[in-house]
């Protein structure tokens, strides 16, 4: 997956993965998911199609929030999911709240073996 541009990794990631993304809105913001996916591109060996619904294991939903969440810039305000899981989504379900699409990516890697949680806390 070396040398894979921007463009295809906005196509694979944002596209593919997160149910936020508006194509043309404003591309330089970026989840704190998609800079460790960038970061992580070259060792990658691939990124696991995505199936038509992405359930992560709990403990790979676990370590990234526990791991990346906190150091987003969405976490304080912007994102649902961060919220319910610090308690704050009253009685929605989980099923409600969706993750970014970095989050959701980063966890089909870790849940299919392509990349493991040392690699994500090695970059971040």
């Amino acid at each position: 997956m070396k040398n894979m541009e921007k463009e295809e990794l906005v196509k694979l990631i944002c596209s593919g993965y997160c149910s936020f993304y508006k194509p043309g809105k404003d591309e330089e913001l970026a989840c704190k998911g998609f800079t460790i996916l960038e970061k992580l591109l070259d060792e990658l060996k691939e990124v696991p199609a995505r199936t038509e619904k992405t359930v992560l294991s709990l403990k790979a939903e676990e370590d990234l929030f526990r791991l990346i969440c906190k150091r987003c810039s969405f976490f304080g305000q912007d994102c649902d999911f961060a919220a319910w899981k610090r308690g704050e989504g009253g009685n929605v379900a989980r099923e409600a709240v969706d993750p970014c699409g970095g989050f959701l990516c980063l966890g089909h890697c870790i849940d299919h073996g392509t990349v493991d949680i040392q690699d994500v806390n090695r970059v971040i």
